[in-house]
């Protein structure tokens, strides 16, 4: 993938850069919101749990692979460069060799180190069946990615979705995983993170800026999710990079 923006897999919020590769379980709730112009191969893969496919007993090992994937794994180190390469060999392949080429490319994800392979949604989510569901939460995301920093009413996201607000509350917590307050409030602190790594702005600035109006809610919330206060935070992560 080129280009940079924020990931969404599950209940997980992310920044991602030039290089990430992700493996995505069935209907797991993902959405990637760019920041101007990019690029990314995607490879997609279905079999139903009942395909005789699955009856091969060398397939375990892939059984337990696409099982840790129903939370999104995201890899990166070496395994995250020989794969991209890979990946690319298969894009240019057909037939049975391109099968086969893939068939080697989960076994290889499959054996990864620990350390360069990790989950990213906390638990399990499963997107609505319905398309006009899934669309209607889409724009649901992109008004949150695009004003999220701004004052937001549910009124007009059910009014965007043309939802009743139980219906709206149920969809959007099975798609994103989260509340909808909730979602918010991950979305502000992720942008807050990102200001205290990269910038020198003040934190109430930081706050302010992301959308939080009280800064005693964003000292509070940030402790609460961070073990930490908000000083503290930007002090390890800088030096971390170092």
């Amino acid at each position: 993938i080129t280009g940079e923006g924020t990931r969404f897999v599950g209940d997980d919020i992310a920044p991602f850069a030039p290089g990430d590769l992700v493996l995505l379980g069935e209907k797991l709730p993902h959405y990637w919101h760019t920041h101007g112009i990019s690029s990314g191969l995607s490879v997609q893969w279905s079999f139903p749990k009942n395909h005789p496919f699955w009856a091969f007993p060398e397939n375990v090992a892939l059984q337990s692979l696409f099982s840790n994937a129903s939370r999104g794994l995201r890899f990166t180190g070496t395994t995250a460069t020989a794969l991209s390469a890979r990946l690319h060999d298969l894009a240019r392949t057909g037939g049975t060799d391109q099968l086969g080429l893939l068939l080697r490319i989960f076994a290889f994800m499959g054996g990864a180190p620990e350390k360069d392979r990790r989950p990213l949604s906390t638990s399990v989510f499963s997107l609505p069946t319905a398309s006009t569901h899934q669309q209607a939460m889409a724009e649901v995301v992109n008004h949150l990615l695009s004003g999220f920093r701004e004052p937001i009413r549910l009124e007009e996201l059910l009014e965007i979705t043309s939802m009743s607000k139980p219906t709206f509350s149920r969809l959007f917590k099975k798609h994103s995983g989260k509340s909808f307050s909730d979602f918010v409030t991950h979305l502000r602190l992720q942008a807050a993170c990102r200001e205290l790594i990269d910038t020198e702005h003040p934190i109430i600035d930081i706050a302010f800026g992301c959308g939080f109006h009280q800064i005693s809610f964003f000292n509070r919330i940030f402790r609460r999710i961070f073990q930490c206060t908000p000083t503290q935070y930007r002090t390890r992560k800088r030096r971390s990079k170092k």
